[in-house]
């Protein structure tokens, strides 16, 4: 397993680290944080002064690493539950984001969003949902633009409250085959969700 630059991208600031693994699991070898803050997303000088601190830290650590991770606040995410069919095609699922979104974002399109879509374990009942996890293109290219100069590729994106799952089947695996509930506190709200044996069984 390689080292991994992970960025989380917050909405009063990001932060840096350095994910190394090791015989007993993975190491935290390096922390950081900078002023840039994606909540509040206004192209100004303070916000490019931001992104430039960012892109040089990042300079000095990707060296460290052998590729990137990008996370973002799920409080900059669209997220969406639907019930699973194992006959549906990708066209029938996007219509289905196309709905929602102009359901609830009217101003919005689906393009203007990177989706990722995946089925959740079963309910108690046997009824099998996915979740679709739309974060704004917008976020997502800023972040390619600021990783574009470092010699490490983007291999992946996430969402806060999905990494933190992640986080947990790592440092607790005595809790990996279990359930475990997660509570991701935001400033206006709480976000619930519930891991079985590794897979997102509920969100809320």
């Amino acid at each position: 397993m390689e080292n991994t630059l992970s960025v989380f991208f917050g909405n009063d600031r990001s932060y840096i680290s350095i994910l190394k693994p090791t015989s007993k699991g993975i190491a935290l070898t390096h922390l950081d944080s900078t002023s840039l803050a994606l909540g509040f997303m206004d192209i100004d000088d303070d916000f490019r002064s931001a992104s430039r601190e960012l892109g040089e830290l990042l300079k000095e650590t990707a060296p460290m690493a052998s590729k990137i991770h990008a996370v973002f606040s799920i409080e900059n995410a669209f997220v969406h539950q639907f019930p699973a069919s194992s006959g549906a095609s990708k066209e029938e699922l996007e219509e289905l984001l196309k709905f929602e979104i102009r359901q609830q974002m009217p101003e919005y399109t689906l393009e203007d969003f990177h989706t990722e879509a995946f089925p959740m374990a079963p309910r108690l009942d046997g009824t099998e949902m996915m979740l679709a996890i739309s974060i704004e293109r917008n976020f997502i290219l800023l972040a390619e633009q600021i990783f574009g100069e470092l010699p490490i590729p983007l291999a992946r994106t996430d969402v806060s409250q999905l990494a933190a799952h992640s986080a947990i089947v790592y440092n607790y695996p005595e809790h990996a085959n279990g359930t475990v509930m997660v509570l991701g506190v935001q400033e206006n709200y709480i976000d619930v969700s519930v891991v079985r044996q590794g897979r997102l069984a509920y969100y809320n």
